[in-house]
């Protein structure tokens, strides 16, 4: 870097200018390359955008920084060494294009290729095993952004675990779009980055489908040369198809088979791979509901579930998770769609649909099963239901390199690493929230890679201690 000396009325202790030659989508980050400084990077966790030019952006999957428009940058760091604890910023200005004579013109428009030239492929099984042959192409549609140049629609049907992206129709299969593109604040949720760390890496660019169904999916190429990727899940009909009309004959269906079924972990008899059927609950004059469902289960404590709706290929959890009617040692966490059982018990979980609306309404909610005991009450079945727990953020600021990231691991979850328990980098922090029954827990932060954890690099607690807390 060229070192830029502070004058009178300055706010930074130190300040360092870049200039560098990036390509489309080019990405970059600052390394602290002292001896004591551990290898730390620094990227989006201290970027400001408001200094920076509109060309550069930043992404939730990673802590880069990336450039929208091929260009020449002049890249900022600063130092603010009088604060405690020292403060540190980046931003990026592009700077102007250089002007010269004409020197006879551009002669390669002829092999340029057309924003119609785009292909949407797909990969037909878990492997992703890509079928160029068979790209579909888009249909062109006016957008509703002034900032759009042009925008391409496609529709596409995927399987659980099939991925898809957007391929610029060239002998170059490598040119494609993908997990970069993907607008993570608008698109549909059941789609994902095959892996974060790969993405991070550049070593694939996939987006994973993983709720079974058929998208629409959205291309768009914007005035400033960016490419954005927009999907949406269509919505299943509510007409004829539905399977919970109220010409539904009873008796003769087999919910095993035909209906819905709730599968799981840690459930007894409900694997991912073998479901267990539901007891249709009779229907009553002045019920909201048009079907209702129950099923009785054994739970180890952490088990989890979710149901599944045969006829429509439909997975329901935490989705229509319905907490205020649910009992307190039940659970959802952002890392996953499934409803967790935070104690080992019988569990009675309900299933209503509401066939009278449009569209079709469902609801889950779980109470502890009820003893045939006549005996006695054992509980008192009065009160809040959510009066018991609390949700509890948990934080903790280190940084762990490329390709890591904290989990947290504790008495609440038997200390075991899961993704379940990975925590998000924000705020220049890693954090997780979750919902607690009261008591007191103790707790650590720990070290590992992004994808598929199974092995601990580095403990963080209170010094050899673990952390502890009281949820009251």
């Amino acid at each position: 870097p060229e070192y830029i000396a502070p004058s009178e009325g300055d706010t930074f202790t130190e300040k360092y200018k870049f200039t560098a030659t990036f390509a489309e989508w080019d990405k970059f980050g600052l390394k602290n390359q002292a001896e004591d400084a551990g290898a730390t990077y620094y990227g989006s966790g201290i970027f400001n955008a408001s200094r920076s030019s509109e060309e550069v952006k930043v992404f939730d999957g990673d802590n880069d920084i990336h450039l929208s428009v091929a260009g020449t940058y002049d890249i900022y760091y600063e130092v603010y060494g009088n604060e405690d604890p020292i403060g540190h910023s980046i931003y990026v200005v592009k700077q102007e294009a250089q002007t010269g004579g004409d020197t006879g013109g551009n002669t390669g428009t002829e092999d340029e290729k057309t924003f119609a030239d785009f292909k949407l492929v797909y990969g037909a099984d878990e492997a992703l095993t890509w079928n160029y042959d068979s790209g579909k192409e888009g249909t062109a549609e006016e957008s509703e952004d002034e900032n759009v140049k042009e925008q391409l629609k496609y529709e596409v049907t995927l399987e659980q675990n099939e991925g898809f992206k957007i391929w610029d129709g060239s002998d170059n299969f490598a040119n494609s779009y993908g997990a970069l593109y993907l607008e993570s604040s608008v698109n549909a949720e059941h789609l994902k980055h095959e892996s974060e760390q790969e993405k991070e890496a550049n070593i694939d660019n996939n987006i994973v489908c993983l709720e079974p169904g058929t998208y629409d999916v959205y291309f768009k190429h914007y005035e400033d040369g960016g490419y954005s990727i927009y999907a949406k899940l269509q919505e299943n009909g509510t007409g004829d198809d539905n399977p919970g009309g109220g010409d539904n004959p009873g008796g003769d269906v087999n919910p095993q088979t035909t209906g819905f079924a709730l599968y799981g972990e840690k459930i007894a008899g409900a694997s991912w791979s073998e479901g267990i059927a539901a007891t249709p609950v009779e229907v009553k004059e002045g019920d909201s509901f048009t079907e209702k469902y129950v099923y009785t289960i054994e739970a180890e404590q952490w088990g989890r579930f979710s149901l599944a709706d045969f006829a429509t290929n439909t997975w329901y959890g935490k989705n229509i998770f319905n907490a205020e009617r649910s009992s307190s040692k039940v659970a959802t966490y952002d890392g996953d769609t499934d409803i967790h059982l935070t104690e080992a018990g019988k569990y009675d979980v309900y299933f209503e649909i509401y066939g009278n609306e449009d569209p079709v309404g469902h609801s889950i909610y779980v109470e502890e099963h009820k003893s045939e005991d006549t005996g006695g009450n054992v509980a008192d079945p009065t009160g809040d239901p959510q009066a018991e727990t609390k949700e509890v953020e948990f934080s903790y600021t280190v940084d762990v390199g490329f390709g890591n990231a904290i989990y947290l691991v504790g008495t609440f979850n038997e200390w075991k690493l899961s993704e379940d328990y990975r925590c998000e980098y924000k705020d220049n922090a890693w954090k997780i929230t979750l919902t607690l029954p009261k008591g007191s827990y103790e707790y650590k932060f720990v070290k590992s890679t992004w994808d598929n954890p199974t092995e601990i690099a580095a403990w963080y607690g209170n010094g050899e201690d673990n952390f502890t807390i009281t949820v009251e």
